[in-house]
């Protein structure tokens, strides 16, 4: 093997030299192609890193947002069918939410949302056109929702019908502009709630999800 490897070197040596003498005589040439090839090397480099960057960014939003989630709205039956329906269904409702729970073993949780209509929503401070939910303890956790400041409602809230709500953080700022929200009262429509907790805005890189609106106990 070795006296094979000198003999190649032998016959090789030559075509080195004059390789090394030809890079010596045109020493300019030889240096703008050794830049060329670095930077169209670290071209590419830079620019599967990027590739690579943008997607697991993009993976961070889309999980962000609840990618593994399964939402299933209600529907208003159209025209005239809805007395009919009425008759047969009360519609969806918290018991169907719990049969697929209990039914369907890949299905880890669930939670219930009502969207509240709101025509108030102020404070002794301040005001907002805020959207307003009615929502489980357990929606936080499935939107990746988590408490900047105070706390999220608990199940024996929800159990006992506490009168609590949890703030987005613009909201919060536009109710309380002079203060801490949590502690505070709220008026929605009728009744005053207490403000148990401000929601974090989650943050992807530079890319910010705003937590906003206004978050109660579903009855």
């Amino acid at each position: 093997m070795i006296p094979a490897i000198a003999a190649t070197a032998r016959r090789c040596w030559p075509d080195v030299r004059q390789a090394a003498a030809q890079l010596a005589h045109h020493r300019l040439r030889s240096a703008l192609m050794l830049l060329g090839m670095v930077f169209g090397v670290g071209a590419v480099i830079a620019m599967l890193a990027v590739s690579e960057g943008g997607s697991r960014q993009a993976l961070e939003m889309i999980e962000g947002m609840g990618a593994d989630n399964l939402i299933v709205h209600a529907t208003q039956p159209p025209g005239d069918s809805a007395k009919d329906v009425r008759q047969h269904s009360t519609g969806l409702s918290l018991a169907d939410a719990r049969s697929v729970l209990d039914t369907l073993p890949f299905i880890a949780q669930c939670a219930g949302v009502r969207v509240v209509p709101a025509w108030s929503v102020f404070s002794r401070g301040g005001e907002s056109h805020a959207a307003v939910w009615a929502v489980d303890p357990s929606y936080f956790a499935l939107s990746r929702l988590e408490a900047a400041r105070g706390r999220l409602f608990s199940a024996a809230e929800d159990a006992a019908f506490a009168q609590v709500s949890v703030l987005g953080e613009a909201t919060a700022r536009r109710l309380f502009p002079q203060g801490e929200a949590v502690g505070g009262m709220v008026k929605v429509n009728h009744l005053w709630l207490e403000v148990v907790g401000v929601l974090r805005d989650r943050q992807v890189h530079a890319v910010v999800f705003a937590a906003d609106g206004l978050a109660l106990e579903l009855a």
